[in-house]
């Protein structure tokens, strides 16, 4: 009877075991995701500050990917680590594009990223989108 006792003991036991790796699984894929999410947005708020100050917008190459993440005209872009440096084979890629309206030039931010590590293509799924803008006079 000691033996059996035992035995549920340990089944009950590497039940919990196992749920609680899977937990922390899901914690950490959680943390990861919340800290590009916030580097995301230090990213595109750092643009768009210098997009208000700077005059005329910078002329930077037109990317693939920043052409299927903005439908706003010529997307420039670069890929930037989380320090905001453009880098080859960076986890971020950051675009932009101005739009007029009226006097009012728009620049609209974008910083993207992929889970998987790929080039980000279009947002939703596993590809991840932090937008913002900002207005100014040409």
């Amino acid at each position: 009877m000691t033996i059996i006792e035992i035995l549920m003991t340990l089944l009950i036991m590497m039940v919990g075991a196992a749920g609680l790796i899977a937990l922390h699984g899901a914690t950490m894929a959680s943390g990861r995701f919340a800290r590009d999410l916030t580097t995301a947005n230090s990213l595109v708020l750092s643009k768009a500050e210098e997009f208000r100050l700077v005059t005329p917008l910078p002329a930077t190459p037109v990317t693939a990917a920043c052409q299927t993440l903005l439908p706003c005209g010529l997307g420039r872009g670069e890929v930037v680590d989380e320090t905001g440096a453009a880098v080859t084979g960076a986890r971020f890629t950051r675009c932009w594009c101005g739009v007029t309206e009226g006097v009012d030039l728009v620049v609209t931010v974008l910083v993207a990223w992929e889970d998987n590590g790929l080039t980000p293509s279009a947002c939703g799924g596993t590809t991840h989108c932090v937008r913002g803008s900002v207005r100014r006079r040409p």
